[in-house]
Parts: structure tokens; C-alpha cells; sequence
């Protein structure tokens, strides 16, 4: 599966989307967004993450996101 980084362009973090990721790198995505979050420095204007063709409205959203990715590739290995 293809790994995907956070990138920032233009002032806009870009998460990717993840449907693209495998456990370990949706787990360091959860991370990392969750302590964007937790320390105040997430920009929800400025942020693109997708679900497929989905676009997350908010933080929480794409956390969620991530949390159920991880949840299907879990049951997969199972």
C-alpha cells in the first residue's frame, strides 16, 4: 500500500486521503493530527483530507475517518 505524508502548499496542510494508507501510517496520521489538535495549532480553514472522494469538513472528521481505516485494515488481518 502507498504511504502518504502530510505536505503543506501554499499554507494549506495537506493530509491526503486514507484510503491510501496502511495501518502503521494511518496511526501516525492519527497522531499526528490528534496533537495538532490538542495543542491548538490545527487550522481547520487551511486543511485538505479526503476519504476517497470525500472531503473532511473538519479535524474530527478526518480523525474518525482514520479511526475506521484502522479499524477495516484490522478486521482484514484479522
Amino acid at each position: 500500500m502507498a504511504m502518504t505524508t502530510p505536505s503543506q502548499e501554499n499554507n494549506t496542510l495537506n493530509l491526503g486521503n486514507i484510503t491510501t494508507l496502511n495501518y502503521k501510517a494511518a496511526f501516525d496520521q492519527y497522531n499526528f493530527v490528534d496533537s495538532l489538535v490538542e495543542s491548538g495549532q490545527f487550522d481547520a480553514a487551511n486543511f485538505r483530507g479526503f476519504n476517497g472522494a470525500e472531503q473532511a469538513e473538519t479535524a474530527e472528521q478526518y480523525l474518525f475517518w482514520l479511526q475506521a481505516r484502522m479499524q477495516e485494515i484490522d478486521q482484514e488481518s484479522g
